[in-house]
């Protein structure tokens, strides 16, 4: 039995001197997406800008907050130290110190 195979002839794409009006609409259709998603980009763009600015302000304002926060701890603990230093030690001298193994 012998197999029978047709051979398909090359297709050649045919060529007109006229563009085809599906490649205009085509490619009005192409533009128009480009500048909707330009638009979209540049609206986002733009809030994403508006986030930094906001998240800049925070951030200083947190600043702020740590430094007056870190100036009152450390008046606290200057006005919490013994004027006499060695006073401390013997407190911490009548503790006994051990090792825990595990």
């Amino acid at each position: 039995m012998q197999n029978y195979h047709r051979t398909r002839p090359n297709l050649r794409p045919k060529i007109s001197s006229l563009p085809s009006q599906q490649s205009e609409l085509a490619n009005s259709l192409n533009l128009y997406k480009l500048a909707i998603e330009k638009k979209r980009i540049q609206q986002e763009l733009y809030s994403v800008e508006q986030r930094r600015q906001q998240l800049l302000q925070r951030l200083s304002v947190l600043e702020s907050q740590m430094s007056q926060l870190i100036g009152s701890v450390q008046q606290q603990q200057q006005a919490s130290q013994p004027t006499n230093p060695h006073s401390q030690n013997s407190q911490s001298d009548n503790f006994d110190a051990f090792l825990l193994e595990y």
